[in-house]
């Protein structure tokens, strides 16, 4: 009987271990793949630069912000930022002092690892989710587009 009670004790301990381990295994996995937003912290470049004679400007740096923070937010961590808010998130007036007017526009662009070269971002600045180690230019251009008012 003594034997049993024993076999039956290890048993029961061995599954309760087995159990624990396989729980925590699978805990970590998911959480691995499925880091809530905002936790952790990433690194990305950026540049700030004007094609425009009468304002020089050429910035480049690193910005530290938090997982799943919009491109605005980072651009926003280097850079005094002007902004209009729509609908559909902001739309940047100015940067580092410099404003939009008279057919002078901020655009930014993505790098595009893949294509070796410069992409306008597909989306706006406050939609665009950055990732770690991605390159944004936030560029002053003339762009004879009609004003927004």
């Amino acid at each position: 009987m003594r034997d049993s009670k024993t076999a039956l004790t290890v048993a029961l301990i061995g599954a309760l271990v087995y159990s624990g381990v396989v729980t925590t295994f699978a805990y970590f996995l998911v959480l691995d793949q499925q880091e809530p937003e905002g936790i952790g912290r990433i690194s990305l470049f950026i540049e700030i630069s004007s094609k425009r004679p009468s304002y020089e400007l050429n910035w480049k740096g690193m910005a530290v912000v938090d997982k799943g923070s919009s491109a605005y937010a980072a651009l926003s961590s280097v850079a005094n930022v002007s902004t209009k808010d729509y609908a559909i998130g902001k739309y940047i007036t100015g940067i580092m002092g410099i404003t939009e007017g008279n057919g002078w526009y901020w655009f930014y662009y993505i790098w595009n690892f893949d294509l070796d070269d410069w992409e306008l971002a597909p989306v706006g600045v406050s939609s665009y989710k950055v990732s770690d180690g991605d390159y944004l230019r936030f560029e002053f251009e003339d762009r004879d587009y009609p004003s927004l008012e």
